[in-house]
């Protein structure tokens, strides 16, 4: 078994769940910060901002949508990481629901 302290990323066998807040614009992020990062797999700012809103529509985005450069750059919603015995991880946003049912649990 596998135990992880902190994030880790760029691993293909893992999947990550997101809590991004309704109020997080990504037409209004600042990627400055992130230049390095986005030059990692020939990514540009648009491509991001693509594969951001899609994650958004989607609630989901699989190894193939070059995920994990949405992990890194945005790893501040990242609230776990889960390893999977599959080659293939992915990126999940939570639910309205489950963030309730979080928030009950939490309150209880």
């Amino acid at each position: 078994m596998k135990i992880r302290n902190g994030f880790v990323s760029n691993s293909s066998s893992s999947s990550f769940i997101m809590l991004i807040p309704e109020s997080f614009n990504i037409d209004e992020f600042d990627f400055t910060p992130y230049q390095k990062k986005l030059g990692y797999n020939d990514t540009n700012e648009e491509e991001v901002i693509k594969l951001f809103k899609k994650l958004q529509k989607q609630k989901s985005l699989w190894h193939g949508d070059n995920y994990d450069v949405i992990t890194e750059i945005f790893d501040e919603f990242v609230i776990t990481s889960v390893e999977t015995s599959s080659e293939d991880g992915g990126v999940d946003i939570l639910s309205n629901k489950s963030i309730k049912k979080l928030k009950k649990l939490l309150d209880a």
